[in-house]
């Protein structure tokens, strides 16, 4: 079949022009569509052209005059170079590695940038901004009421020429930020170095001193040597006078570079300033968060409010209060063992006494002793042991013992007590001939309502009765009965 273009324009014509009857037109015309159609096949190449129907890629730079769009049109690029993108990410982007970066929605409709450095060249406006960091602080922290660096120090000698205190300067102004004085006079100020190698600088080692402030500067002004000359470029500087005889024994001299703290006031009328909070890390028992009240002398003895370090945790406090997210006041029971005359306990302190639990219900504290009637404590749970009962019919006296597994007392509303009860006969244990239905078990609280139902719940249950947090809102008392003897 020949299938050059004039071959096949004759032989489309002459099927236009036939009117032969009898030609058999239907093959002419098969043999010429096909003869058309390797015509095309060979000069159309295909490969030259975008599928919209499959996957396909393009292996040049395509142009869109009027813009592109993705998915269901909401998304893509407007003919002016403008996108619209719900998520724009880099290749291995992954915020748990912290590789790539990311514009992503963070599920509010608002969009977070994570992204490893940022370089801004221009003016950068923050609303809000959140700067985290890791660092390290080596030794100790005082957190208190002042704290400074030493810029300068100048000897101070009284009239006879005797060394009386050392002139500390503090920078106040350095051009460019301001900074008030906040040492008061009678403030005792502490400087402990730790990491300083001996022998390497001279001049340089490590040393402690904790001395009385005595003079306090009202005004900043400028440091000169003993020519007048200004010295430090005319900055501006806060003074503090520590003196050389009101001091911890063995205090080293003030230098210039040493952090100062304060930690502590000899003045009786500046209370507010005797209280310090650390976080130690060097020395015994650290690491450990230790704050003091009352320091008016070189010494912490006696005056910690309260440390936490693994070594144990202490808090010195007259009461500890819990508030619930309602706002009530969970009280704390403090359990001080058996109850001391002359002693003054607190509110909510638990004692022992006359063989029952008591709870001070005083707010104001009491020394009083916990009888019955008082109006400050209230009996929690009734003694082991009842009282010997009169003899019944039979001429017999019956007695009912409990005891339970570990002690009377739940701490702060958990654990469970196993209470076990013991009928006597004048005096002989005849608990295994009372079958356990004959036991029942009371319990008298607050709530008379639920003891009701607990009441009904713990009839006929045996002489074991187990008590677990569930059962005690705060305080109850619990009781056995043996019903119905049969012997």
């Amino acid at each position: 079949m020949s299938t050059n273009n004039d071959s096949l324009r004759k032989d489309l014509e002459q099927i236009r022009d036939e009117r032969a009857t009898h030609a058999n037109t239907a093959q002419r015309i098969g043999n010429a569509l096909l003869g058309l159609l390797q015509v095309v096949e060979q000069k159309l190449d295909l490969s030259r052209f975008l599928r919209r129907d499959i996957d396909d890629k393009a292996e040049g730079h395509i142009r869109f005059l009027r813009g592109l769009s993705v998915g269901s049109g909401t998304h893509g690029m407007a003919q002016d170079g403008s996108a619209v993108l719900s998520k724009l990410t880099s290749m291995l982007y992954s915020t748990e590695s912290q590789s790539g970066f990311g514009l992503v929605d963070r599920g509010d409709g608002k969009y977070r940038l994570d992204i490893t450095d940022l370089m801004v060249w221009g003016k950068a406006i923050f609303n809000e901004l959140e700067v985290r960091k890791l660092s390290y602080v080596g030794g100790n922290i005082y957190l208190s009421g002042a704290g400074s660096k030493i810029v300068a120090v100048q000897e101070i000698y009284d009239l006879q020429r005797n060394l009386t205190g050392w002139k500390c300067f503090l920078l106040a102004d350095d051009g460019t930020t301001a900074t008030q004085n906040y040492w008061k006079i009678g403030d005792q100020a502490r400087c402990q170095t730790f990491d300083i190698k001996p022998g390497v600088y001279e001049g340089k080692q490590n040393h402690l001193y904790w001395r009385i402030v005595t003079e306090v500067s009202t005004e900043a002004e400028v440091v000169t040597n003993g020519m007048g000359d200004v010295l430090y470029d005319g900055k501006l500087f806060n003074w503090i006078v520590l003196a050389k005889g009101n001091c911890a024994e063995g205090s080293d001299e003030p230098t210039a570079g040493d952090t100062i703290v304060l930690d502590g006031c000899q003045d009786p009328a500046k209370m507010d300033r005797q209280g310090v909070l650390m976080l130690e890390t060097t020395g015994p028992d650290t690491p450990r968060i230790v704050a003091y009240k009352g320091v008016n002398s070189y010494t912490h003895d006696g005056r910690e409010v309260f440390c936490l370090s693994p070594n144990g945790s202490r808090i010195t406090s007259t009461s500890f209060e819990w508030i619930s997210s309602s706002g009530q006041t969970i009280h704390m029971v403090h359990y001080r063992g058996e109850w001391q005359r002359g002693t003054t306990y607190d509110y909510y302190d638990q004692v022992n006494h006359n063989n029952a639990v008591w709870l001070c219900t005083n707010e104001s504290g009491s020394a009083a002793e916990p009888v019955n009637g008082s109006a400050d404590w209230l009996k929690q749970i009734e003694g082991e042991k009842g009282e010997k009962g009169d003899p019944g019919e039979d001429g017999l006296a019956y007695q009912i013992v409990i005891t339970s597994s570990s002690g009377t007392v739940m701490i702060n509303g958990t654990g469970q007590l196993t209470l076990e009860a013991k009928l006597l006969r004048n005096g002989e244990d005849i608990s295994d001939t009372i079958s356990d239905s004959a036991w029942s078990w009371r319990r008298q609280s607050a709530d008379t309502a639920d003891d009701t139902t607990w009441n009904t719940l713990h009839e006929g249950i045996g002489r074991v009765c187990v008590v677990s947090s569930d059962d005690v809102v705060r305080q109850a008392q619990f009781e056995c009965e043996v019903l119905d003897l049969a012997f």
